[in-house]
């Protein structure tokens, strides 16, 4: 009678222990190796980054507050003292003028009337973008002054506006302005001295 051969009993636990040590490893799903690892911290750090220039984009979008409420109840001018004050600044303004950069509203719209008062009306959040140009000499923007003014008081908007410049343009996106009648001024000076001041009536509606 044939009878088939009988593995060796070592060779039948090696098998099993074989057997048993595949099943181990495919039961831990969780385990990774180093490529695979590397992967994930890259997708990690890369979501990470994403996140940060999300969080970026989204404060450069917020609101700036050119001033507060406090500041604002001692510039805003109501509707009968605006008139005569902005002329007055308006013609100390004509007076003043010398072949100094020239200062050009690029937005918002200036209207000028025909007493020479030049207003600006708008609804916050606004945009202020502001280039100046040489005349007879370069600019010198590290002259540029910018103010908010009634009377003897004034506040000064140079530092805030300063973040805003670039080259010979002024670029303020998202101003937060306070509803009320103000008036602005602006300086500048090229590098051999000649200055140029603009004076701005500032009317700021609230929208519909």
């Amino acid at each position: 009678m044939h009878t088939e051969p009988v593995p060796p009993t070592g060779a039948v636990r090696g098998c099993r222990h074989s057997a048993t040590g595949r099943a181990r490893r495919t039961r831990r799903p969780w385990s990774l190796g180093a490529g695979a690892a590397r992967a994930a911290l890259a997708t990690l750090l890369l979501l990470s980054v994403m996140a940060a220039a999300v969080r970026g984009r989204a404060a450069e979008h917020q609101p700036i507050a050119l001033f507060d409420e406090q500041d604002a109840a001692r510039l805003r001018f109501d509707e009968q003292e605006f008139g005569p004050a902005l002329g007055r600044e308006s013609t100390s303004r004509t007076r003043s003028i010398v072949k100094g950069p020239r200062v050009i509203i690029v937005t918002p719209e200036v209207t000028t009337d025909e007493s020479g008062q030049r207003m600006i009306e708008l609804t916050p959040p606004a945009d202020l973008v502001v280039r100046f140009e040489e005349t007879l000499a370069p600019v010198d923007m590290k002259s540029l002054k910018v103010r908010a003014r009634k009377g003897f008081f004034s506040k000064s908007l140079t530092d805030l506006m300063a973040r805003f410049i670039n080259g010979t343009v002024l670029e303020a996106l998202g101003l937060n302005i306070p509803i009320g009648r103000f008036i602005i001024e602006l300086t500048i000076a090229d590098e051999n001295g000649r200055e140029t001041r603009e004076v701005l009536g500032l009317y700021v509606g609230g929208g519909s």
